[in-house]
């Protein structure tokens, strides 16, 4: 038991005289919590037969577990539905298949009104609380991306520490901006947005080592995440230090694609250093600038790395579209840039919504 709460570090485990879980009810029908697991990484991750026995004891027949992992499980594990949508730890999830779970989400809990939803991914945090949050206002609970994030920051963990990695809090702003040229427009939200080509003509980081030699590689990911740019496709991989790093090309990205740079290793091979995810609908204007804070990975907080990191990517303008063919624009330096800050804001200056340990009879006041 000691070891669970250690893995759970600051977040709220669902405790009473019976259970004592990583699980929280983010709302009254919509549950996050912890990979439910079996033999040995039970004995420091949820047990699946104890998430079993709470889910059947209080939603028998009406709750359906979503698993956001790139592990499967059988779903007879549990005694309800099970539907996999997998994507990677700290990234964010493709957007037409964010769409995908959040409609599949919208269906269950509109079937009955005794029908609840179980989100989890590894830790029940990052990939849980970006669809979560989206799900909040999907459904009508939460007006927008910012209250819905710090909703879920505030009954996950009580610290206001939810959704950390800025690609994951950059989406569920996508949703927000999905939803509401939706309504604008009577649109169903299930319709994923029309897809728009953008080109990449320059990616420019300042040195990101703090003047260590090293030896840099950009790669591009596409949305299936398959390799569309690799920078040591044109040329050897050499050593540089107090460089800054500049990569020009002509390439077209449709949909989502993942930047990433890494670090080349002579013996353990690539170590990421910094990543942004972005989807090319949503990019309007023809600059992404971001500074170290508003750019994911494991050069956060590492001495290793600078931390006065400098990303830009310049596309090519955007050709005189009518608005009708534009329909999901907005600009990304303006929504992105400090959303971490206006959100650590906003949950200084707003107070919980709710107990910090909400159990099931507390939960009950707050709709769907």
């Amino acid at each position: 038991m000691m070891f669970r709460k250690l893995v759970s570090k600051d977040k709220i485990r669902y405790n009473d005289d019976k259970y004592d879980l990583d699980l929280a009810l983010i709302s009254q029908r919509i549950i996050a919590m912890g990979f439910p697991s079996t033999g040995f990484e039970s004995s420091y991750r949820n047990p699946a037969k104890e998430v079993t026995k709470f889910l059947d004891e209080n939603f028998e027949g009406h709750y359906k577990v979503y698993n956001l992992t790139e592990t499967p499980y059988h779903e007879s594990i549990f005694n309800g539905p099970v539907e996999d949508y997998p994507f990677p730890d700290h990234h964010a999830p493709p957007f037409n298949t964010l769409i995908k779970i959040l409609n599949s989400i919208h269906e269950w809990l509109l079937e009955d009104p005794s029908n609840v939803i179980a989100v989890h991914c590894l830790a029940g945090m990052g990939r849980t609380g970006t669809v979560i949050s989206c799900a909040l206002m999907y459904e009508g609970i939460q007006k927008d991306a910012q209250t819905a994030l710090s909703h879920f920051s505030y009954i996950r963990t009580g610290t206001g520490s939810g959704v950390k990695m800025p690609s994951q809090i950059r989406y569920v702003y996508y949703i927000e901006r999905h939803l509401s040229y939706c309504k604008q427009n009577n649109i169903e939200p299930n319709t994923p947005p029309i897809q728009r080509n953008r080109k990449i003509l320059k990616i420019s980081i300042t040195d990101p080592l703090n003047g260590q030699s090293y030896r840099p590689v950009l790669i591009i990911f596409d949305l299936s995440f398959d390799v569309i740019y690799n920078s040591s496709w044109f040329g050897e991989i050499k050593y540089q230090a107090g460089q800054d790093l500049e990569y020009n090309m002509s390439l077209t990205v449709c949909g989502d694609f993942t930047i990433k740079l890494f670090e080349a290793k002579s013996k353990s091979g690539l170590k990421e250093v910094l990543r942004s995810t972005h989807n090319s609908s949503f990019i309007e204007g023809n600059l992404l600038a971001y500074s170290s804070n508003e750019l994911d990975g494991p050069h956060k907080g590492n001495k290793k790395y600078s931390p006065e990191i400098h990303f830009e990517c310049v596309l090519e303008p955007l050709e005189s579209l009518d608005n009708d063919q534009i329909p999901l624009c907005y600009s990304e330096i303006k929504r992105t840039r400090s959303i971490l800050t206006q959100q650590r804001r906003h949950m200084q200056a707003t107070p919980p919504a709710m107990p910090l340990s909400p159990n099931i009879d507390m939960i009950e006041s707050i709709n769907v």
